[in-house]
């Protein structure tokens, strides 16, 4: 659940290091997790003031992707359902953003350029939006620059 990676019997994965008996954090959806019949939730690779990033598997496409879930920080909140709810009285502000995550996610999905992480799939469920991606291994900047001491040399 945290690579996608073949799996094996193993308690702790020896690709990625996740833990069969973690946990994704109560406000994310759960490990295993099923969306649009075809998407299966794996770990949670990060959250920020507009959404949440989860490791996922693509059923059809047989492939491990990159879920990115609309889950605006304050404005969001994660029903025992699993469905999205909206803070009273942020009705607004949530749907702006939801728009705006749909339309700028929904104008990446046509563009090709090799900067850019291919999207392969924006929808609506469960109160929310999705885009789903390609997996992009490699690090932030942030941790890059821990390695390196702090400093990006120009070369």
């Amino acid at each position: 659940m945290g690579c996608m990676n073949e799996g094996t019997n193993e308690d702790v994965c020896s690709v990625c290091g996740y833990d069969k008996k973690s946990k994704n954090p109560d406000d994310c959806l759960p490990v295993k997790y099923i969306l649009s019949s075809k998407y299966i939730i794996g770990a949670c690779l990060s959250k920020n003031s507009e959404s949440i990033t989860y490791m996922g598997f693509d059923c059809e496409r047989n492939k491990a992707v990159s879920i990115k879930e609309y889950f605006p920080l304050n404005v969001a909140v994660r029903n025992p359902d699993k469905t999205v709810s909206v803070v009273n009285g942020k009705d607004f502000a949530y749907n702006e953003g939801l728009m705006e995550f749909l339309e700028l996610n929904g104008k990446l999905k046509t563009v090709e350029a090799p900067a850019l992480v291919p999207i392969f799939a924006v929808f609506e469920e469960n109160g929310t939006a999705y885009s789903v991606s390609s997996v992009v291994n490699g690090i932030t900047l942030t941790d890059f620059l821990e390695r390196n001491g702090g400093k990006l040399r120009w070369e």
